[in-house]
């Protein structure tokens, strides 16, 4: 099978890397590439590793940031500043919180609660379920793979997220 077989080049920062991909494609053989920065670094597959972190520890600033400012979580950053000013020196978490029983504007009350509480939810599921199972779930639930594969490389963007539930287990 396709997927069983890679092909390993090295020094690919001339666009030689490119130019594989496109004669395999041109012979009816799909290729994909990972560039030099790697496969976990991907937008794609970075916001999942994300997820999965903020579902192990809802503490970590960075990851809930990106999380929250995706198409996932879907905050602005105007909304992301007035949770903030709730708890400037505790986590975002700890902001988010904050918000949802002091906050001035009930549409990011609602907005925050919903996000909590699907947090919540995930780390319930955690407790039983496998992580491809949660990858899954997040994939449903956002309809992940909807969205990634209409940005731009798409094909190459659903590719990585498929790769990574089948790997999530290994």
């Amino acid at each position: 099978r396709f997927s069983d077989i890679a092909i390993l080049l090295r020094g690919m920062n001339d666009g030689r890397d490119v130019a594989y991909q496109k004669a395999l494609k041109d012979e009816g053989i799909p290729a994909y590439v990972i560039s030099k920065t790697g496969y976990y670094s991907a937008t794609e597959v970075q916001l999942i590793l994300d997820f999965l972190n903020i579902i192990d520890n809802p503490r970590q600033d960075l990851p809930l940031l990106s999380v929250m400012h995706s198409f996932v979580g879907g905050f602005s950053e105007e909304e992301i500043a007035r949770i903030r000013k709730f708890g400037k020196k505790k986590r975002l978490i700890d902001s988010m919180y904050l918000y949802i029983i002091e906050g001035d504007d009930e549409s990011i009350k609602e907005k925050v609660n919903q996000f909590c509480e699907d947090i919540d939810e995930f780390r319930k599921h955690s407790m039983y379920m496998s992580a491809s199972e949660i990858i899954r779930e997040i994939y449903e639930k956002y309809e992940y793979t909807v969205m990634v594969s209409s940005l731009p490389g798409g094909e190459q963007r659903l590719a990585n997220v498929q790769f990574l539930v089948e790997t999530a287990n290994r």
